[in-house]
């Protein structure tokens, strides 16, 4: 238990050596390293939840018009709350700004303009109810990387391992790719590559978003299952390298072979202010000190 700990505490050291930035005051209820939501298969950024954000306020506080927009959001128990205010505000996974249809995606926040999370709005046919299921918070690696990125984006993948890949605004679970989450579970591909009736299916990868001796592509549907679809060809493929049948990642074809990114939750992250370490000399010995705030969520 004591070894976990130590390691959580040094992961989330060089998270926040690296990061080095303080939590903006809008985004305070939501777990560190969070800069997105994954609702269903849509992937919807933090700078679209925070300009939204912002629509929702400034229609609450100065329209003086009558706006269907923001709502009352009385379901105030599924963030933990009891006594604060929450409202709702129509949020697309295009991202653009709300004008007249609303969707089935929300922005919950306080009246004070903090973000509190998601949510879908899930309609009960047979009983004619509607309730709310709650996006997850998530991070998601930078797709222009660079040498502080790709750093921070490895040390986040310590603390949470990769869950699945966004393509855009789409998301991409592991069960789509592979059949489970364990290292060892086979991949997709290996079985069509046992069958000669999908050998078809296969095709030469000529980018140079990878690097192996000789890449292949296979074709992917977008689905929040682990179902193998039938149908025509979409625009994204596995990338894996026929040599010794490893997985490379995800493309977009029609987007000119754009490298997909990796996709973790951060829910039930533990946060830790680091304060600094102190030096305490006694003598000749010399003691390291680390002062530290703990606070969990």
């Amino acid at each position: 238990m004591w070894i976990k700990f130590c390691i959580s505490l040094f992961i989330t050291g060089l998270i926040h050596q690296v990061k080095c930035i303080d939590t903006p005051y809008s985004d305070m209820y939501l777990p560190d390293g969070t800069n997105g939501f994954l609702c269903e298969t849509e992937f919807l950024s933090i700078e679209y939840a925070r300009q939204e954000k912002y629509e929702a306020m400034e229609s609450f506080f100065y329209e003086r018009r009558f706006q269907t927009f923001p709502k009352l959001f009385e379901d105030t128990h599924l963030f933990n709350v009891k006594t604060d205010i929450l409202l709702s505000w129509p949020v697309k996974p295009s991202g653009k700004i709300y004008i007249k249809d609303p969707g089935k995606f929300r922005i919950i926040i306080n009246i004070r303009g903090q973000i509190m999370g998601m949510v879908v709005i899930v309609h009960d046919d047979d009983k004619n109810k509607v309730s709310f299921e709650k996006c997850k918070p998530v991070r998601s690696s930078v797709a222009e990387e660079d040498f502080t990125s790709s750093l921070l984006d490895e040390y986040w993948s310590l603390a949470y391992p990769t869950n699945g890949f966004r393509c855009g605004s789409k998301y991409f679970p592991l069960s789509i790719v592979k059949s489970g989450n364990d290292p060892n579970s086979d991949y997709y591909f290996k079985n069509a590559l046992a069958a000669k009736s999908r050998r078809a299916y296969f095709g030469k990868y000529s980018g140079d978003q990878f690097i192996g001796s000789d890449l292949r592509t296979y074709p992917l549907h977008h689905s929040s299952t682990s179902e193998q679809i039938c149908g025509p060809h979409g625009r994204f493929r596995a990338v894996f390298d026929m040599t010794n049948r490893e997985f490379k990642g995800i493309i977009d074809v029609k987007a000119k072979d754009v490298k997909c990114v990796c996709l973790g939750s951060t829910i039930g992250f533990t946060r830790y202010n680091l304060q600094p370490i102190f030096y305490l000399k006694h003598g000749e010995n010399t003691k390291y000190v680390l002062a530290q705030d703990l606070r969990w969520t």
